[in-house]
Parts: structure tokens; C-alpha cells; sequence
């Protein structure tokens, strides 16, 4: 695939008929740098696992003449290196050897997160890469769920003392379309925005979702602020 092609997005299929749309901003040999083109979040990936979620229908190719119109409305720009401090490499090392795991999950396709799958991949996975200290099923089960959750994000990896320091967290990928449907909606059907009942009809509908996600074993989403709701209309 020519992941150079401007007219090239990927779809990523959520539960209840979300999606997000990506586009590839940057290459820098093997990896990408693929851009949420609604929320405007980078994440980066080895070209082979994107090839790879290509292939077993974990993402999927379109044009970017299919995108709604209504969503394709900023353009692309040039991604910049943030620099590393030495004091993340505690942190970066742990990321890295959690990555490890997750990734060779993902490359033989295990079918289940369960001690019987997991457990046997474990002790092959950590002779592979020289681990003397490998995770427990539960501790890998929890991984896999933060990078799936994440959008595939590989610093969902980081431990939680690390993630703590943020002070703008990026919205959950489901939240973000949950947000961006009330938008939708209350930009087509109404003159004038009632930006508290739109509140409300966010906070509800989110509830319902989580209600879904607790009967398949997943945590909780937490919502965004009434202002992040109203800077949503604006953008």
C-alpha cells in the first residue's frame, strides 16, 4: 500500500457504528505517524502493524473523498519531535518492555485475553526478548485493554505515575465521537444552541454507553467538562 498517497485515509470501526478517520503525516522509515483527522491526535506505528491491522480488518482503507464532509475540515500538519529528557527513561525503558508484550500478542493473534492464552505466550515472549522479570496474565490482560482502548497509542504503556504529570488529557477515542455526534446533531436541527441541555443529552447518552462497556467487561468513560463541550461547538 502507498501510505505516501494523500488521498489515502484509515478507518478505525468502534462499537454502536463510531469511527475515526486517519491520515498518514509523517514517515520516518519504518514508522508512521498517523493523524486523527477530527480530534487532530498523532500516534505512531511500525508500518508493518499497520499493515498488519490492514490485513485482519483491524483498520481499513478509503479515500478521502468518502470522509464526510462535515469532518474534514483542517489540514494536515507537519508533526514536531518532541525532545526526551533523561528523566523519562525509567518510564520509556517500562513502556518499551510492556510494548514488547502487546505487540507479539497482536502479531500471532491470540484470540482471547485469558490465563489459558496468555499465560504459555508469557514465558515463550520473555525468553524472546531476554525478560528475567515477566508479567503476570492479568498485569498483560490490563495492557492489551489500555492500548486497544487508547486507539492503539503506544504511550497508553506508560506506568500511571508517568501519565499523571499530564495536565491536558486527550479525550477517549469514544468520547470524542459521542462529542462530536451531539455537535453534529445540535448544529443540524437547532438555530438556537442550548449548550446546558446538549450538556445533559452528552452526559446521558455517555452513561448509556458505559453501561454497554461494563456488561463487556470494560472500565468506564469519564466525560469532559460543559466547557470542552462548548469549545467543540466554536472549533
Amino acid at each position: 500500500m502507498n501510505f505516501r498517497d494523500p488521498e489515502l485515509v484509515l478507518v478505525k470501526h468502534f462499537r454502536g457504528e463510531m469511527k475515526s478517520f486517519f491520515q498518514v503525516s509523517g514517515l520516518n522509515g519504518q514508522e508512521l505517524i498517523l493523524r486523527d483527522v477530527e480530534s487532530g491526535g498523532r500516534f505512531s506505528f511500525l508500518k508493518k502493524d499497520i499493515e498488519t491491522f490492514l490485513r485482519n480488518g483491524k483498520l481499513k482503507a478509503m479515500s478521502v473523498n468518502e470522509l464526510p464532509s462535515c469532518i474534514l475540515d483542517n489540514p494536515l500538519s507537519r508533526r514536531k519531535a518532541i525532545p526526551k529528557t533523561s528523566g523519562d527513561d525509567l518510564g520509556s525503558k517500562q513502556m518499551e518492555r510492556r510494548y514488547q508484550y502487546v505487540k507479539g500478542v497482536i502479531d500471532i493473534g491470540l484470540p482471547a485475553y485469558t490465563e489459558k492464552w496468555l499465560s504459555p505466550y508469557i514465558k515463550n515472549r520473555a525468553v524472546e526478548i531476554g525478560d528475567d522479570h515477566p508479567p503476570g496474565w492479568r498485569s498483560l490482560a490490563g495492557w492489551m485493554k489500555l492500548y486497544i482502548e487508547s486507539g492503539w497509542e503506544k504511550k497508553s504503556l506508560l506506568p500511571r505515575h508517568k501519565l499523571s504529570g499530564n495536565r491536558q488529557p486527550k479525550l477517549h477515542l469514544e468520547v470524542g465521537a459521542l462529542l462530536d455526534s451531539i455537535v453534529l446533531e445540535y448544529t443540524y436541527k437547532h438555530v438556537n444552541i442550548r449548550y446546558m441541555k446538549a450538556y445533559h443529552d452528552f452526559l446521558e447518552r455517555l452513561e448509556a454507553l458505559n453501561k454497554k462497556r461494563e456488561t463487556d467487561g470494560l472500565i468506564g468513560l469519564q466525560p469532559c467538562s460543559y466547557n470542552a463541550l462548548r469549545r467543540r461547538f466554536k472549533a
